[in-house]
């Protein structure tokens, strides 16, 4: 057993390790991890597809900008390049399993884990992890920590990726939604005008900071397998808040991003 270098923030408000027991078969190296309830922990950012077994236990799992609630027992694949953040209800025992025909940790963990990809969360992220900003208020706290340490224990980036054309039409300020910033439309946006949200690995200001509504007037749809667009479900005037709703977006991520079986 080693231990696995995973930032964490707990009730003991401070960075932690946490023990990894790995286990092989043929071709195959599975990594299993447990995690008390009311701890934060971010994980590495992996490499490669693989899956994930959530043996006992629930948690709040954000995952592409998507908060997932997952109980046990569950099942997913999560794609190459994604960075799970999770905000533990329950003690958790979580297993991942790596094809590989390797037998070296070291070696194994350089090729699946980028240890050195930066971390890039934002205050509405942490908000929906923690259910709502009163949710995190809690957490905050509880713990003795403010959102000044979250984020530099976060080492946070909360920059977007450019993109000219949604860069050219929609602005961020602060929202009418929630205590925090959102998009707006620059101009007149009609009704079915489509704009790219994420693409790959890449998130667009659409992705990152656009907030929840009830009654949104955009939506999240797939443009293929690489590709998430927001779609306007009516006419937006210009200065108007641009919303979708988180429900229907957490379902397209699972869709698209992950292979589930209960």
């Amino acid at each position: 057993m080693t231990n696995e270098p995973l930032s964490i923030i707990a009730d003991q408000q401070t960075e932690q390790e946490l023990p990894v027991t790995h286990l092989f078969a043929p071709d195959v190296y599975s990594r299993e991890i447990f995690m008390p309830s009311g701890m934060l922990v971010i994980g590495h950012q992996h490499r490669t597809s693989h899956l994930n077994i959530v043996l006992t236990g629930s948690a709040r799992v954000l995952m592409n900008g998507l908060v997932h609630e997952i109980t046990a027992p569950f099942t997913f694949r999560s794609g190459e390049g994604v960075r799970k953040v999770l905000y533990i209800l329950e003690d958790c025992r979580w297993m991942t399993i790596h094809a590989t025909q390797d037998t070296d940790v070291d070696v194994i963990e350089d090729k699946i884990l980028d240890k050195a990809a930066p971390i890039e969360l934002v205050e509405e992220e942490l908000k929906q992890l923690f259910n709502g900003s009163a949710g995190y208020g809690a957490f905050l706290e509880r713990n003795g920590i403010t959102e000044q340490q979250v984020q530099q224990l976060m080492r946070e980036l909360p920059s977007a990726s450019p993109n000219e054309d949604v860069d050219s039409t929609f602005a961020l300020a602060p929202s009418t939604q929630i205590h925090g910033i959102g998009v707006f439309a620059g101009r007149k946006i009609k009704s079915d005008e489509t704009y790219l949200a994420a693409s790959k690995l890449k998130r667009t200001i659409l992705a990152r900071y656009v907030n929840h509504s009830d009654a949104p007037n955009a939506a999240m749809e797939a443009n293929g397998v690489d590709q998430i667009r927001l779609k306007a479900l009516r006419d937006i005037a210009a200065g108007e808040e641009i919303t979708t709703d988180y429900n229907k977006n957490m379902a397209l991520a699972m869709s698209l991003n992950q292979e589930v079986t209960t």
